[in-house]
C-alpha cells in the first residue's frame, strides 16, 4: 500500500518526502512499515553516506530477524532508503539498490519504475544506455499467454487507457490502424534489435526517428556488401535463453502463427547509397529447438522509395514461430543507409495443424499455457494431460483470434469431463464444447467462478474410445458437432467472452490427443 501509493502521486510530484508522506498517510501510523520508514528517515539524516544506514537497517531490520524468503520488512527499509540518498538520480539509485542485495531483482525493478514515474525520460538518459539493451521487450508470465511476449510501448498504452476509463475518458485511438508495431513513442524500438551472424552487416543497429507521419523504426547499416544482409527482429514467443532460466517458469504462447498476413510499410531515405532488397523475415524453432529463418518475398527500394510488404505466413511443421523481423540486401553493389519500418502487423485467423513435431525439442510443448497437474512429453499421442485436482487446462492462442474452426480427436482415458476450449483468456475464462460421464454434450461459459450451461444433447460416454469433434466460434454463436451429433448455442450476456485462443480441458482425469486443426470458419 505503501508504495503503490508512492508511485500514484509520482506522477503528479518528484518530491520524495511528499511522495513518502502519502504512502504513510494510507497506513496505520503505529504499524511496522511506519516505524521502519521513520527509523529509515533519522538514519539518513544523521548519515551521509547510505552504506552507514544500510548497515543500520540490517543490524535492526535484517534477514536475521525478519527470516524467510525475501521478507517484505528488510526489503522496504532499503527502498525507501534508497530513493532518500538518490531521489533525483537514476544511476545512483540503482546502483545503490543493487549493492544492497537481499531481493535485488524486485527491490531495483520497485525503486525503477517509481524513479521513472518520477523523472521520466530524461531521467532514464542523463547516464547510461539503460533503454537500448532492453530495446522495450517484457516478459510477462501469466495464463492469458498472448500476453506474456510483450513491451513497454504496448504496455504504456494500455495503462494510459486503463486511467482514462477509471477517469470517465474515452480511450486513445490505437496508433497507426490499431498495428502491434508502431514505433510511436520517442525511443521506442519494440523489441527490435539486430540480429547477428557471420552474414551479417556488422554495422547494423537499430533506433527511433522522427517522420512525416509520427515515428518510425531505423535499420541503419553501413558498408551492407552482396552476400551480406542487415536484419532486425523482435521476439513474438519465448527466447532460446528460457531452457536456462532455473528458478522461473515463462507462461506464453506465440504471439504470431502459420496462415496469418502480416504486413510492413518501409521507406528508404533519399540519401541513401544504393539500392537494396527489403524482405519479411521470420524464424521458427526445429527439432533441436533451434531457430531457423524463413523469408518473404524481397522487394526492391531505391533511395526515397517506400512499400508495403505482405505476406501469409507459411506452415512451421507444428513449430513455434519465435521471432519476426526485416531483412536487407544490397540490390547491387555496396549500400548504406537505413529502412525506416513506419508499422509492421499481422492479422487474421491462423490456419495450422498443432501436434508433436519430429526431433527431440521442447519448445512446441511450451508454447502452451499449463495449466494441469502434469502434460506428457513422451506419451504416443502429442498431447496428454492429466488433472488430479478439479478442472484442469492447456492453451494455446491470443486475444487476437475471434472467429475460428477448431477439429480434434479426444480419447479420454479417465475424468468426470473432457473436451475442447475456445476463447480461452486464462485459466477461468472461456468456452467449452466437452462431454460428460453423465452422458451429455454441453457447451458452457467458464467465467472465474461461474459455469453456465448453454447448450446440452444427450451422448453416451464411454472412456477409451475416440471422440471427433469439430468446434467453431463465429460471432456470439458456439457451434460443434460431436461425433455426428450437432449442438449450438448463442451467447448474447454482458458475460459473453468476444475473443481468445484454443485448448483442451479435463476434470479429475487424463485425456490425449494426437493433434488439434485450427483454421478459419
Amino acid at each position: 500500500m505503501l508504495w503503490a501509493a508512492m508511485e500514484a502521486e509520482a506522477f503528479r510530484s518528484k518530491d520524495i518526502d511528499h511522495l513518502i508522506d502519502t504512502g504513510l498517510s494510507l497506513i496505520p501510523e503505529d504499524c511496522l512499515i511506519a516505524r521502519i520508514v521513520a527509523d529509515v528517515r533519522t538514519w539518513h539524516r544523521e548519515n551521509a553516506e547510505w552504506r552507514d544506514t544500510r548497515q543500520k537497517i540490517a543490524d535492526t531490520y535484517g534477514y536475521d530477524k525478519f527470516p524467510g524468503n525475501c521478507h517484505v520488512v528488510p526489503n522496504h527499509a532499503i527502498m525507501i532508503m534508497t530513493m532518500l540518498y538518490a531521489p533525483d538520480d537514476f544511476q545512483k539509485s540503482q546502483m545503490i539498490i543493487n549493492t544492497c542485495g537481499w531481493d535485488t531483482d524486485c527491490n531495483a525493478g520497485n525503486v525503477g519504475c517509481l524513479m521513472g514515474l518520477m523523472l521520466g525520460l530524461d531521467g532514464l538518459e542523463t547516464g547510461p544506455d539503460w533503454r537500448g539493451p532492453l530495446a522495450d521487450r517484457m516478459l510477462i508470465s501469466t495464463a492469458d499467454g498472448g500476453n506474456s511476449i510483450n513491451d513497454a510501448v504496448r504496455m504504456a498504452y494500455y495503462i494510459a487507457d486503463l486511467g482514462l476509463a477509471l477517469a470517465g475518458q474515452t480511450p486513445s485511438s490505437p496508433p497507426k490502424n490499431g498495428a502491434r508495431f508502431h514505433f510511436s513513442l520517442p525511443g521506442s524500438t519494440q523489441g527490435f534489435r539486430p540480429l547477428s551472424g557471420f552474414d551479417v552487416n556488422a554495422a547494423t543497429h537499430v533506433d527511433s526517428v522522427a517522420t512525416d507521419s509520427g515515428r518510425a523504426l531505423a535499420i541503419r547499416y553501413s558498408a551492407l556488401a552482396p552476400g551480406q544482409k542487415a536484419a532486425a527482429m523482435t521476439p513474438v514467443f519465448s527466447p532460446p535463453e528460457l531452457l536456462k532460466m532455473r528458478t522461473y517458469d515463462l507462461m506464453a504462447t506465440p504471439l504470431v502463427y502459420p496462415g496469418q498476413t502480416v504486413r510492413a510499410r518501409v521507406m528508404t531515405p533519399a540519401d541513401n547509397n544504393g539500392n537494396v532488397a527489403v524482405a519479411l523475415m521470420i524464424r521458427h524453432y526445429d527439432g533441436s529447438d533451434q531457430l531457423v529463418p524463413l523469408e518473404g518475398a524481397a522487394e526492391t527500394l531505391v533511395p526515397g522509395g517506400e512499400t508495403v510488404l505482405e505476406w501469409r505466413l507459411p506452415a512451421t511443421g507444428g513449430q513455434p514461430i519465435a521471432e519476426l523481423g526485416l531483412v536487407v540486401r544490397p540490390d547491387g553493389r555496396r549500400a548504406d543507409g537505413a529502412v525506416l519500418v513506419d508499422y509492421l502487423r499481422f492479422d487474421g485467423t491462423p490456419d495450422m495443424v498443432l501436434q508433436r513435431p519430429s526431433g527431440d525439442g521442447d519448445f512446441w510443448r511450451k508454447a502452451w499455457v499449463n495449466g494441469v497437474s502434469f502434460f506428457s512429453r513422451n506419451f504416443p499421442a502429442s498431447f496428454r494431460i492429466s488433472q488430479s485436482d478439479g478442472e484442469g487446462l492447456i492453451a494455446h492462442g491470443t486475444r487476437d483470434w475471434t472467429d475460428y474452426a477448431v477439429e480434434t480427436g479426444l480419447l479420454v482415458h479417465l475424468g468426470n469431463h473432457a473436451g475442447v476450449a475456445l476463447r480461452v483468456q486464462g485459466l477461468r475464462r472461456y468456452y467449452a464444447v466437452r462431454v460428460t460421464r453423465a452422458d451429455k454434450i454441453e457447451i458452457v461459459r467458464v467465467r472465474d467462478e461461474t459455469v453456465t450451461v448453454l447448450a446440452e444433447q444427450d451422448y453416451t460416454f464411454a472412456f477409451e474410445r475416440p471422440i471427433a469433434i469439430a468446434a467453431r466460434v463465429e460471432g456470439r454463436t458456439i457451434s460443434a458437432v460431436v461425433d455426428g451429433i450437432a449442438i449450438a448455442a448463442t451467447d448474447d450476456s454482458a458475460e459473453a467472452i468476444c475473443d481468445g485462443g484454443i485448448g483442451l480441458v479435463v476434470h479429475e482425469g487424463a485425456v490425449s490427443a494426437d493433434k488439434v486443426s485450427v483454421g478459419p470458419v
